[in-house]
């Protein structure tokens, strides 16, 4: 890769730091990071507040170019979002379950964004909220008795209802039953699990349930390695490190231990030390025995790219995707639960044509990574 895209990909990691380094940032754009190129990359990652915010810290906000009003849009926007919209928004979706005798966990987004070092820096979309999938149907009648209409109920191809409410302009509520659907389930973690290890939090003012730090880490990590995310995101990662940083002023350090123990009972290790192989990139002190990958010649063959530092602005094709798919998986039969369910969300009498397609492109992508990773076979390229 060029210098330019080796420079963009440094202002990206630098940006997802909680304390960025002024003269990193500032060798970065010397380097040819152009912010017209990277504001793009940033706002696909997540990242658009917080690389904005990056150099205003590094004092180089003035004369970087196309790209700046963008960013400076963006984060005007988050920012007045966290402050005036998402606290309204959290209680109009809590507090109809609370006074329903429900207790939703809430996932993900304003959970993690209220731990973030300034509002706005965290941007969502939704409201993720989780109960047991015998609870959803009182769920949704105490939010839609509250003035919650169903944007997209769930059903056997979706695992949440997604709701909308005009007193909260631009936020969906999704109340899930589960974390996946079945063909696209990766590990053993389900949403009854989280929920059934649930504490009381304080977010944005109003009482809710939500997870310990440890539980958050590995629950998040196998969020962002989920077959059809294969952390595209890098906001996910930074993620990690907010939690470890408020911990951390909270006056305790992470029970990494725990960590380990809970992504070996979920089966979800793999996703769980690439998170956190990023997150170290991010400044996170990660022990190394949670980073570490394992698994056949082949199979760390496709995961390299993940752990590529360039990872934030290499291109994302149809085979990279593919192989992530899998090689993020831990164990093989859930491997093949994976591609027995590709074909799913089409039409029964295609599903043949389907599995024959993909078993033929596996087939002939192993053969390639095996060679890649022999060394006296091809070397592999980063797409």
């Amino acid at each position: 890769m060029s210098q330019a895209g080796r420079a963009a990909a440094c202002l990206l990691w630098e940006a997802g730091r909680l304390k960025p380094r002024p003269d990193v940032v500032r060798v970065a754009l010397d380097e040819g990071a152009a912010i017209a190129t990277v504001a793009p990359l940033a706002t696909a990652h997540g990242l658009g507040p917080l690389l904005w915010r990056a150099l205003r810290m590094a004092g180089c906000r003035d004369g970087v170019g196309p790209g700046a009003a963008q960013l400076a849009s963006e984060a005007a926007l988050c920012r007045h979002r966290d402050l005036l919209v998402l606290p309204n928004a959290v209680a109009t979706a809590v507090r109809p379950l609370l006074d329903a005798g429900l207790e939703p966990v809430v996932f993900k987004g304003p959970a993690v964004a209220c731990r973030y070092p300034e509002p706005g820096l965290r941007p969502m979309g939704d409201i993720d909220l989780i109960l047991p999938p015998e609870l959803h149907q009182l769920g949704l009648a105490a939010l839609q008795q509250a003035g919650w209409t169903i944007v997209r109920p769930a059903d056997q191809r979706r695992y949440e209802t997604v709701l909308a409410h005009q007193d909260v302009p631009g936020l969906y509520a999704e109340l899930h039953r589960e974390l996946d659907v079945w063909y696209h389930r990766p590990n053993r973690l389900r949403a009854q699990t989280l929920w059934r290890r649930r504490i009381a939090i304080n977010c944005l003012g109003t009482p809710a349930f939500g997870l310990r730090p440890e539980d958050e880490v590995v629950a998040l990590a196998a969020h962002a390695g989920k077959p059809y995310h294969y952390f595209s995101r890098l906001i996910w990662s930074v993620d990690l490190a907010v939690i470890d940083e408020a911990a951390r002023a909270g006056g305790r350090e992470l029970d990494w231990d725990l960590v380990l123990g809970l992504a070996d009972a979920w089966r979800c290790r793999t996703v769980v030390a690439v998170a956190l192989l990023h997150a170290a990139r991010l400044g996170v002190a990660v022990p190394p025995e949670l980073t570490g990958l394992a698994g056949s010649a082949v199979r760390r063959a496709a995961l390299a790219p993940l752990l590529d530092f360039e990872w934030p602005v290499l291109e994302r094709n149809d085979g990279l995707r593919n192989r992530l798919r899998y090689a993020l998986v831990d164990e093989w039969p859930r491997r093949l639960v994976l591609f027995a369910g590709s074909p799913a969300p089409a039409p029964g009498r295609q599903w043949p044509a389907e599995w024959a397609r993909l078993g033929f492109r596996a087939i002939r992508r192993a053969w390639r990574l095996r060679r890649s990773s022999d060394p006296g076979g091809t070397k592999l390229r980063s797409p």
